[in-house]
Parts: structure tokens; sequence; C-alpha cells
């Protein structure tokens, strides 16, 4: 992808936890990835991964161990913490528990009002907003008037997602948005989030760990494992032309009406980010690993047009 012109741009991104002893925990080590204008990236994986401290890395709510970011163009890991709020209206994020999200001593209306001043609304402007934003995510603003705890889960989330879009940002990262939620519900968010950018033209950094929901909803897919991009390619041919032993195993892991061969997901547990590990991390796991494997961490390349992935055996 020509990433002249992107949105969002992630270069060699990494965040290393100290533990005791003198280890590192390498909770992201090197990871590079940009997002369009409109575009919804999936960062896919299993917990533990790293996705979620990524989308964090990439609003720079937490700081770097090295790696750029740039947003628009510019580089938001080199700007001072009052230069960062200059830009914060522009890229949101959402999270995953929506009973976290919300104060529970302060109402909906007082909760949403505190961001629109933030911001630099006023009174006037904020109500105006929020009642534009009602009706985008299909509430009454009947809630406003309600505590955080009289309300569903559901309904907590649409209101994160209103609250998130009250900047009018060009970029959201969702962290998981809809796992805390029942299916009936989640169907409901996933179609909110693919709407909002025709209807608020915001970009989406999607992360989740079910390839199901990131096959629905997203342009592109990137698969996290042990702190590392292993393969990202347009959803459409990651899901046609699987490339990495690892992608295949969490495809393979979606419960699926019907018989016929399939692939066994991926055994046992991913080794321990704080160890040293020579060789492909995914290898333990990997029924197509080979020697070369086990010595020798492989690098990430483009092995077809847009198609990158991490593995030996392509």
């Amino acid at each position: 992808m020509d990433k002249a012109g992107m949105l969002l741009e992630v270069k060699d991104v990494a965040k290393y936890f100290s533990l005791k002893g003198g280890r590192l925990l390498r909770a992201v080590n090197g990871v590079s990835f940009s997002i369009a204008a409109h575009e919804i990236l999936g960062i896919v994986g299993e917990s533990g991964c790293g996705k979620s401290t990524l989308g964090r890395l990439a609003l720079r709510l937490i700081e770097p161990s090295a790696g750029q970011v740039f947003f628009r163009g510019e580089e938001i890991t080199a700007l001072g913490r009052r230069e960062i709020t200059r830009i914060r209206a522009g890229m949101q994020m959402v999270f995953q528990n929506p009973f976290a999200s919300f104060n529970p001593r302060i109402r909906i209306a007082g909760a949403l009002m505190e961001v629109c001043r933030y911001y630099g609304m006023s009174a006037e402007a904020g109500r105006e907003r929020i009642a534009s934003l009602f009706g985008d995510i299909g509430l009454s603003e009947g809630l406003l008037g309600r505590w955080p705890q009289e309300l569903s889960g559901g309904q907590l989330q649409r209101l994160a997602i209103a609250r998130a879009l009250l900047s009018e940002p060009a970029l959201i990262v969702a962290d998981e948005p809809i796992s805390a939620l029942d299916v009936s519900v989640q169907a409901q968010l996933l179609n909110l989030l693919g709407d909002l950018r025709s209807t608020h033209a915001a970009a989406m950094l999607f992360i989740s760990h079910d390839m199901t929901v990131v096959e629905y909803l997203c342009d592109r897919v990137a698969v996290m494992y042990m702190g590392k991009i292993v393969e990202s390619a347009s959803t459409p041919e990651i899901f046609a032309n699987t490339l990495h032993p690892y992608t295949r195993s969490l495809i393979a892991a979606v419960p699926r009406l019907g018989g016929g061969d399939r692939i066994i997901p991926a055994r046992g547990e991913p080794p321990n980010p704080a160890e040293k590990i020579s060789g492909c991390p995914f290898a333990p796991r990997c029924p197509e690993a080979g020697e070369r494997c086990r010595r020798e961490a492989p690098e990430i390349r483009e092995a077809l047009d847009g198609h990158i992935v991490s593995c030996h055996q392509i």
C-alpha cells in the first residue's frame, strides 16, 4: 500500500516493561503499520499478544520504548505533553469495558458535557452536539439524566462511542469494544461502528481476538503474535489466501457448521515474553515448524503484492 498521505503511520514501535531481576517484558516488539483516511484496520490475536498496548501506543496514551508514530504527517512521539493535547481531538479511543468507562458518580449528561468543555465548546454548542450524536447512535435523550449503573452494557458502549465522537475525530481506536456484550448487542454495535466512516468520516483501528468480527468489519487485517505482526493483508486476501500457520489456527478456531476437513487450532500456550526466545516464537506450537524455525527468527517480508508475512515456510 502506498503510504503517502496516510492518516496514521506507526514505525518500528516497541514497548518494554521492566520486571524484577533486570528482565524486560516485550509487550510490543517493533511493529509498523499505517491507516488511510476512512479505512478500518483490524488488529487480531490471542490475549496477551500486545494488541491493546499497541492501540494505546498509537494514540500515545502510553510512552513507547522505541519507534515513531505519525498522525496526519506529524510525529506525535516527539511532542511534549502540552503539544500532544493539541491533537487529542483528532484521535479518540473506545475501551473494552463500558461499565468502567463512566464515572458512577456523574450522570450521563455531565460526563458528556465534561468532554465538550475540554474541547472548548460552549454549553449550548455541547448540548447541540450531544443531541445530534444521540440521533446517530440510536439512543433517546432521556438517558442523559440517568446514572451509568442504571444502563445496560450496550447502552453504555453506544454512549462511549458518542463520547469519542464529540470532538469529531479522524481516527478512533476501538479496543475490543464488543467482547463484553451479548451477541445480539454485538451485531448492533458492529453495524454502528461500520457506519461511522460514512456518517462521521472516521478511520478506525479495530482491536479484536475474533476473526469472524474482523472479517465482517475491517478493510485490512494485521495478525499479532508475541508483540509482533506476523501477517497482514486486505481482508479478502488474508481469508482466501492465508499464509501464516498462526493465522490459519485462528481461523480454524472459529466455530462453524458442517463437516469437512479443518485445520487444527494451535495448541499450548505462547512462550513467556519476558524470556529470551530462540527462533520463531510460534515454532513450539506450529505443526509446520522445521529446524530453521527453532533456530532463526523470521523477518517480515512481502510475500505477495500487499500481503506481508513473517514465516520461513512461505
